[in-house]
């Protein structure tokens, strides 16, 4: 029988949505905008009717759990978690910058040993949030907000071949100049990079508690006061 995981993305500017069968993509939708709660509920009807798949014939929801923007990740996790109670199915949660690094290793077939996969999530001013992981996607550097200075030059060494993927890459490109072993590849989240650890977290019965669960927003969101008063 066909394992079939609702697959949701909302932790960037990418409103992506897909089913996975089996851990393979199908009914891939995405909208670029940051109106995600318009977006997506929209875009998850559109994905099970093109995939002709019935909602409740859905195994499990998968949820990309950040880091990433605290808007986009509580709209993704508030749909994520009342799909998966009116439907009575478990949640899954794949960390964001996991499934980057797992979009880019199968992309472009990264199995060397010698190969750092660092994915970047644009955090604002001269901030990534990032990881490290092998190709076989162990955690090397654990997922943590980090200021693309000087001291950014320490994770560039010169024993492995380092590629850079995602949205925040593009902050790291003059700092990486001169450095010869550190490949640079802007890529977006998608939700179609969840499918296979969604499948291979599903086997593994990796659920979440739904009454406890909350995203990686990593740091809180900034908040200011209005210069004028409202009324």
């Amino acid at each position: 029988m066909s394992t079939k995981i609702l697959c949701i993305e909302s932790s960037t500017d990418i409103c992506s949505v897909c089913i996975s069968v089996n851990g393979k993509s199908v009914g891939l939708k995405e909208f670029k905008d940051f109106k995600h709660s318009s977006h997506l509920l929209p875009l998850i009807l559109n994905s099970l009717e093109e995939s002709d798949i019935d909602k409740k014939s859905l195994h499990s929801i998968c949820l990309s759990k950040g880091p990433g923007s605290y808007t986009g990740l509580r709209v993704g996790s508030s749909t994520a978690k009342g799909l998966a109670f009116a439907l009575d199915i478990p949640l899954i949660a794949i960390d964001t910058l996991k499934a980057l690094a797992n979009g880019l290793i199968t992309n472009i077939g990264l199995n060397d040993n010698d190969v750092i996969v660092m994915p970047m999530i644009d955090a604002r001013r001269d901030e990534v949030y990032t990881a490290k992981y092998s190709t076989s996607l162990d955690c090397i550097l654990p997922i943590q907000p980090l200021i693309l200075d000087h001291f950014f030059l320490d994770h560039l060494d010169h024993h492995h071949r380092i590629y850079l993927c995602g949205n925040g890459v593009q902050k790291a490109t003059s700092i990486c100049e001169g450095h010869s072993n550190v490949m640079i590849l802007p890529t977006q989240c998608s939700a179609q990079d969840l499918c296979s650890l969604s499948q291979l977290a599903y086997d593994q019965n990796l659920f979440e508690t739904l009454d406890h669960f909350e995203p990686n927003y990593l740091k809180p969101p900034k908040i200011t006061k209005p210069k004028s008063p409202l009324i």
